[in-house]
């Protein structure tokens, strides 16, 4: 053992000690290495008396490095620090050459990959057949995949082992002898396979429920089960999972079990002839004060992917799941680079305002100098993630990942090296409506009408003037079915993804677009000074591709029509719209309005089914309103977790009654 690995060693940080004690080998190795030594020494979590286990995340246990899907491994500072601060260095020396920093265009982080392992696969095979599949190839993986293997295996014995002591009920712990290293046998055991695979891959999203369930299925009672499963996945702070086209007695305890609970976000696929049972059971859910589940034009979706991928078969876009939030996958067999990057349109057009609006003489050489900005401002972009897409397949390898997504072991090849049967990268476009308003204002009032000459217009803006605001809100803007701005916003944002798709990502795939704002749409305003859209300095950006607030005053058709105007066609990484419906409207309208805004070409919608009085008198009482859930953007959260601003944001919302 070198001196490096001593010293973790010394510290009881396994993951570390095992990674520095196979330094000279390759990255892969070193990895699988480090993740198997800290599976064989990792004490097993605290059982809860459930029907699941081990539950919780890897951070339970308090090291200070530990595996993560998103970097090369993941720091608790405070931890290493309190252990041996001359440790921290060694960490960060790696870290820091496994990295590449955010720029202003990291609207919702940088460089991240969401996926998900292919769990159905997993339950049906058992790892054991992994193995065998894995011992037959000699190439450069194998090692460091039969490592982890065993560290599986023996985290595994410790878990039985644990619950055989602490009174763990005889049917988990049976379970827990036959999964995952072989087959499940039935429905409890695939959930069981679920549930271990979910926490060993990171907590992070656990895909295709009721498609790859169904194979276990023989009838049985499974909402108190699935409830149980889910309540895990809340706890662990989980994304996503999918259900439909394909509809059967699963996807209907799916819509009974998530009642009430903010997570995982439930992804109906919604088809023009879903039964209305589960359009019943989507709305008893939703009306239960919760935002689950999110529908998904299914015909939408198909449309999309098909004209971006034509190669994908029908039978893998079945598969199609959202991953972090709601960014667009193929379950188990995909590396969706979710989210690779952000396109801060806002500021690329209020740097252009400030810099080019004086020397314009007409609107069309306004727009055309802020689209070759955005040129600029893309290829910059793309870039960055180009050259940390080389870092990560060069110093940050996902051995867990490319155990358990295709065709990683059959192609001999690291998940985040091109292993993944597909692999694209999603790229978020914030502000798109913000800068459609802009627009759209700049023209009317600088250019048509001339009532500002360039400079009074940058002026009043600089000063917030209240009269230069307000002739902005008179003029058109989206949310109102206005033909005027609908034309605009579709042509413009048609315009923005037409040039995405001229650009190839590292492993030569594609660069989808999407929408997708949560809480960054209020860190991404947080330093944009005011614009002809109404917003004042630091105020939040528009979320995602609904109206600016306040300005979809002509109802919800209006709205959802002038949402619709946007090229969604061109945005399969997904376009977010969120609505929020009183309990009484969403009863007597949701399958319509659903469907009507899916038959425009719309693709999701998220809805929260809050009144304004119980979220105010949350921000006033936090204590009483510990289960409140809201979509903030591609996911929910609980109302009292959310800072002032985002609070006041959601409330500020449009609630159709």
């Amino acid at each position: 053992m070198n001196l490096k690995a001593e010293k973790f060693a010394k510290a009881d940080e396994p993951y570390a000690r095992a990674y520095f004690e196979y330094e000279g080998e390759d990255m892969f190795t070193r990895h699988a290495h480090a993740y198997s030594s800290m599976l064989k020494e990792f004490p097993p979590p605290a059982y809860d008396g459930g029907d699941f286990y081990p539950c919780g995340t890897l951070t339970d246990k308090l090291y200070g490095v530990i595996p993560n899907y998103n970097c090369i491994y993941f720091v608790f500072e405070d931890r290493i620090r309190a252990k041996d601060p001359s440790l921290l260095p060694l960490l960060q020396d790696e870290y820091t050459q496994s990295t590449y920093g955010n720029t202003v265009h990291s609207v919702a982080g940088f460089s991240y990959s969401h996926s998900l392992p292919h769990y159905g696969r997993v339950a049906a095979e058992g790892l054991d057949s992994y193995r065998v599949r894995i011992e037959k190839r000699n190439g450069k993986l194998k090692r460091g995949l039969l490592d982890l293997l065993d560290g599986i295996e023996a985290y595994r014995a410790h878990c039985v082992e644990y619950l055989e002591k602490n009174g763990g009920k005889k049917q988990l712990i049976d379970a827990l002898k036959q999964v995952p290293f072989q087959p499940a046998r039935n429905i409890y055991e695939a959930l069981v396979c679920w549930n271990f695979i979910y926490h060993l891959d990171g907590c992070d999203n656990v895909g295709r429920l009721d498609q790859d369930l169904m194979p276990f299925y023989k009838g049985e009672d499974i909402e108190a089960l699935l409830r149980e499963f889910f309540q895990i996945i809340d706890k662990t702070e989980g994304y996503s999972a999918s259900i439909g086209p394909e509809y059967n007695e699963i996807t209907l305890y799916v819509l009974k079990a998530i009642k009430g609970l903010r997570r995982p976000q439930i992804e109906l696929r919604v088809t023009e002839d879903m039964p209305d049972v589960y359009w019943e059971a989507a709305r008893d859910s939703l009306m239960q004060g919760g935002t689950n589940p999110s529908l998904y034009n299914e015909e939408g979706y198909m449309k999309a992917f098909h004209k971006a991928f034509p190669e994908i078969p029908d039978s893998d876009l079945l598969r199609f799941c959202g991953v972090g939030c709601t960014e667009s996958s193929l379950a188990g067999i995909s590396r969706s680079g979710s989210l690779d990057a952000g396109i801060h349109l806002p500021y690329i057009f209020t740097e252009c305002m400030k810099e080019d609006l004086q020397n314009c003489k007409t609107f069309s050489e306004f727009y055309q100098k802020f689209f070759a900005r955005y040129r600029k401002e893309l290829q910059e972009t793309l870039d960055a993630v180009y050259k940390s897409y080389e870092v990560r397949e060069r110093l940050r390898p996902s051995p867990f990942r490319s155990l358990v997504i295709d065709d990683c072991i059959d192609r001999d090849t690291d998940f985040n090296a091109g292993g993944a049967r597909y692999s694209w990268s999603v790229i978020n476009f914030a502000g798109i409506v913000n800068v459609v308003d802009d627009m759209l204002a700049v023209k009317e009032l600088v250019f048509d009408k001339k009532e500002y000459t360039a400079d009074q217009f940058k002026d009043g803006l600089e000063r917030e003037d209240a009269r230069l605001f307000d002739a902005c809100k008179k003029c058109a803007h989206c949310g109102v079915n206005d033909a005027k701005s609908d034309e605009f916003a579709h042509n413009m944002s048609k315009e923005l993804f037409a040039e995405l798709k001229k650009y190839k990502n590292y492993f030569g795939g594609k660069y989808i677009a999407a929408s997708i704002q949560f809480s960054t749409c209020a860190t991404a305003g947080a330093f944009i000074p005011a614009t002809p859209d109404g917003r004042h300095y630091g105020m939040p950006l528009a979320d995602s591709i609904a109206a600016i607030h306040g300005n979809d005053t002509k109802g919800i058709t209006a709205m959802l029509n002038s949402a619709a105007a946007i090229a969604q066609e061109d945005m399969p990484g997904t376009p977010v719209l969120n609505v929020r419906m009183s309990k009484d409207f969403l009863e007597k309208n949701l399958k319509a309005v659903t469907l009507g805004y899916f038959a425009q070409g719309g693709m999701q919608m998220q809805i929260s089914c809050l009144s304004k009085e119980d979220m105010l008198d949350a921000m006033e009482h936090p204590e009483n309103h510990g289960n409140l859930v809201v979509k903030v953007g591609g996911y929910s959260e609980y109302f009292i977790r959310l800072s002032r601003e985002l609070q006041r944001q959601i409330i500020q919302r449009t609630e159709y009654v």
